[in-house]
């Protein structure tokens, strides 16, 4: 029987191949690239540094006054009723301010009879309302175009966070927000206010203190 020639056998190799790299072609090269993973919440967020903790350090005695998202003006007895106050500064159009604002809520939620929360946004009544709408705010929101008390607290940027006591002292000032800063918000709140401290789930802030966007100043 006479036996195939070495270059019989050598074609079929080459035929085998190409075939080979055919299918592969088929099943990977027309495969569209996968998308990088992006989050734009990631993307929007300003991690807090260490000369933004120094400049909002700055001492600040002010008691609030403001017009609210229906057109009241609101006294610093009508925001505090003889309580503490959690003052949450809000920048208009910023995803932080929006996304950090279910969290205060839940402070809130928590010490009913022992804190009051009051919200500044940079912009008029009608921008005040809007936010309030939109973001379920059961709290005065305090419309500030002018940016009269957004500088007055130093406030660069959103998601700043005022802690002022029952007669108007700044007894705490964060220049954004973290698990760890709500953690010690909950904790001033309750030590504040002779009450027991609750627990306020947190899970979902940043570990690290974010700022919200800046403030044109």
């Amino acid at each position: 029987m006479k036996r195939p020639s070495f270059a019989l056998w050598a074609c079929a190799l080459l035929l085998f191949v190409l075939c080979g790299f055919a299918v592969a072609d088929r099943q990977f090269g027309n495969r569209a690239p996968r998308p990088e993973s992006t989050s734009p919440r990631t993307a929007d967020r300003h991690y807090v540094s260490p000369p933004q903790l120094v400049q909002s350090s700055s001492d600040t005695d002010a008691t609030l006054t403001g017009t609210d998202q229906n057109g009241v003006h609101r006294t610093w007895n009508d925001l505090s009723a003889g309580k503490p106050v959690v003052v949450v500064f809000v920048k208009n159009g910023c995803p932080c301010s929006v996304e950090f604002e279910p969290y205060f809520h839940r402070v809130a939620a928590a010490y009913p009879d022992a804190v009051r929360f009051v919200t500044i946004i940079n912009g008029d009544v009608p921008t005040a309302r809007r936010f309030t709408a939109d973001n379920h705010v059961a709290y005065p929101v305090l419309a500030d175009e002018s940016q009269t008390l957004i500088k007055r607290f130093h406030a660069r940027h959103g998601a700043t966070v005022v802690l002022l006591s029952a007669s108007g002292k700044r007894e705490a000032q964060w220049p954004g927000c973290s698990q760890e800063m709500m953690r010690e918000l909950s904790e001033r709140i309750a030590r504040m206010s002779s009450v027991r401290e609750e627990h306020v789930d947190v899970a979902g802030l940043p570990s690290a203190l974010t700022a919200g966007c800046a403030f044109s100043q």
